[in-house]
C-alpha cells in the first residue's frame, strides 16, 4: 500500500527560517506505507501541528540542535488512530483507538530537561508527523482525551508541555500575574494553564 508524506530536500542554501522561499525545501512524495516492527505502532495521522522548531528543521537552521537529514518528514506534533501494531506492542487489541504523539519519548515522565535528538519526532533520523502514516515506538503514543478533536490533541505535546514547564519552573501559582507574548500555541496554553491554576 502506498501513502503520501512531505519530505525535506534542502534546496535553499540560506538555512534561514525566515527566508520567503523556505517551502522550496519541501516535497510531497508517494511512499510505501511503513510496517510496524516489534514494540511499534502504525498511526494514521489525522492532524499535525506546526511549531517554530519545525521551521528551523525545514531550513536546516544552525539555530537548531540537529542537522536535517535528506528525506526527513518534519513536524513533531500529531494525532491520529492506531491502524496496526507490531509484535509485542503494548497497543495490541486497540486498532482504531484515537491517540496523540509525544514529541520526545524521553519526556513521558514530565522531565523536559532530558532531550535526545534521536528520540524526537521530525528531526535527525526520526520521521515526523507531516505524512499520512507514521510508525513510532510504543512510548511515543498516548491515548487521546475523548473530549478533544484530533486537531486539538495534535497541538498538545510540544506547546502544552512547553507552557507547563515554563509556568511550573517559574513558580507561577494562585495570585500570580503572567504576560504572554503573541498568539501562538505556547502563549495560548500558558493562558489556559494559568486560568486553571487559579
Amino acid at each position: 500500500m502506498t501513502s503520501q508524506a512531505y519530505q525535506i530536500q534542502i534546496r535553499n542554501p540560506s538555512r534561514s527560517h525566515t527566508d520567503p522561499n523556505l517551502l522550496d525545501n519541501l516535497d510531497l512524495v508517494t511512499i510505501t506505507t511503513p510496517t510496524p516492527g516489534p514494540g511499534e505502532v502504525l498511526i494514521r495521522i489525522r492532524a499535525a501541528a506546526l511549531n517554530f522548531r519545525d521551521l528551523l528543521v525545514l531550513a536546516d537552521s544552525p539555530l537548531y540542535t540537529a542537522r536535517t537529514s535528506p528525506g526527513l518528514t518534519p513536524c513533531a506534533d500529531g494525532a491520529g488512530t492506531i491502524e496496526a501494531v507490531g509484535p509485542n506492542s503494548t497497543w495490541s487489541g486497540q486498532i482504531g483507538e484515537g491517540v496523540l504523539l509525544v514529541t520526545n519519548s524521553d519526556w513521558i515522565d514530565g522531565d523536559v530537561e532530558v532531550y535526545k535528538v534521536e528520540h524526537t519526532l521530525g528531526c535527525g533520523e526520526c520521521q515526523g508527523t507531516l505524512r499520512q502514516y507514521v510508525v513510532v515506538k510504543d512510548n511515543f503514543v498516548l491515548k487521546k482525551p475523548a473530549n478533544l478533536g484530533f486537531e486539538e490533541a495534535a497541538a498538545m505535546a510540544a506547546a502544552g508541555g512547553t507552557a507547563m514547564n515554563a509556568l511550573l519552573a517559574g513558580g507561577v501559582g494562585v495570585g500570580s500575574t503572567i504576560l504572554t507574548q503573541g498568539t501562538g500555541g505556547v502563549s495560548c496554553y500558558s493562558i489556559l494553564v494559568s486560568y486553571f491554576q487559579n
